[in-house]
């Protein structure tokens, strides 16, 4: 396996602050951002409900999907009325990582059944963000595991609404570990998602095609 590199840049922590201030995101809120794609794959009812959910039980969590997809006009008519949902337009590239440094909970919702279809480009740029990751998904697919081996995160079940809410809260207010997450998504972008480590993998790769080609050219002058 050879991943594509995060292209990125770490938050600016005062990009940050500026843009969840110019946003009305107060300090107690618990901000939970979905960024990206809205379309059938994602799954995005999930998240409606959740805030629905959050506003029933006066919970301090702003649900946040930025972006655009063809399903976004039907999931606002579907959010009317719920408070603790926000949508917001994409934002220019140079504003993206502030975006994404300005959330507490980083987001990843998945449909149930899809998610041995691909592993979601966003988690590269989350994995840079210094944010914990949290990815509602089924426990066998692709992002599951990757969200495992970087150790930025926490996974629940696809589908779940409840769970969800339950493990933004605690991503949200429990700071020890959403700093062991953080720093864990980091140390995971230098290691395995930098330009470098995928440029060697390449190299690395490229010369075992070399070296199996040459054993079988040998084999067959015999």
């Amino acid at each position: 396996m050879i991943r594509n590199w995060t292209h990125i840049a770490p938050a600016d922590p005062l990009a940050s602050a500026a843009f969840r201030t110019a946003r009305g995101w107060g300090d107690d809120d618990i901000v939970v951002l979905h960024a990206g794609n809205m379309g059938a794959k994602q799954g995005l009812e999930n998240v409606i409900e959740a805030a629905r959910m959050a506003g029933d039980h006066q919970r301090r969590v702003r649900f946040v999907l930025l972006g655009d997809g063809n399903q976004r006009a039907r999931l606002r008519d579907q959010a009317v009325g719920i408070a603790a949902l926000e949508f917001l337009p994409p934002v220019p590239e140079r504003e993206f990582p502030a975006a994404l440094g300005a959330a507490d909970v980083l987001l990843v919702n998945e449909r149930p059944g899809v998610a041995q279809m691909a592993v979601p480009s966003k988690l590269t740029s989350y994995f840079t963000s210094g944010v914990p990751v949290l990815a509602a998904t089924d426990a066998t697919g692709f992002t599951a595991h990757e969200v495992a081996a970087s150790g930025a995160g926490i996974c629940v079940p696809a589908g779940r609404p409840e769970l969800l809410l339950r493990e933004a809260v605690r991503l949200g207010t429990d700071q020890a570990v959403a700093r062991r997450l953080a720093e864990a998504g980091r140390r995971y972008v230098a290691s395995t998602l930098s330009e470098g480590t995928a440029l060697d993998r390449y190299e690395e790769w490229v010369r075992d095609l070399a070296g199996a080609r040459r054993v079988r050219m040998g084999e067959g002058h015999r």
